[in-house]
């Protein structure tokens, strides 16, 4: 019979693995857009999971993006707001360094 040492991550692996499942992120986004339908706006939505199922925490209208682009289609679309990175004492996650890329290629200004 084998035996098998339980081995922690590390920092780094913990890093570069995928945190949520591919289903999981589906499931967000359909819990995202119901709410966003219910108000009629885009939302910062703040959730958490616990024994994989997701709560929503809170819900309010994003307000700092004013005026928001018209989205005439049926198109997920991306939000970011930067002001705060002045304030920022952290380096930045790989997900938070993901959206650079995307938010770039925008074209809306």
């Amino acid at each position: 019979m084998a035996v098998r040492k339980n081995r922690r991550l590390s920092n780094r692996d913990r890093t570069n693995r995928q945190a949520l499942t591919d289903e999981q992120i589906l499931q967000l986004e359909r819990i995202g857009k119901k709410i966003e339908e219910h108000f009629g706006r885009p939302q910062d939505i703040e959730w958490c999971l616990l024994d994989d199922r997701f709560y929503i925490v809170q819900s309010r209208p994003i307000t700092t993006l004013y005026p928001i682009p018209e989205a005439n289609d049926r198109e997920n679309h991306i939000y970011v707001s930067v002001g705060h990175q002045q304030m920022m004492t952290d380096p930045l996650k790989p997900l938070g360094l993901s959206l650079y890329p995307v938010n770039s290629c925008s074209t809306h200004v």
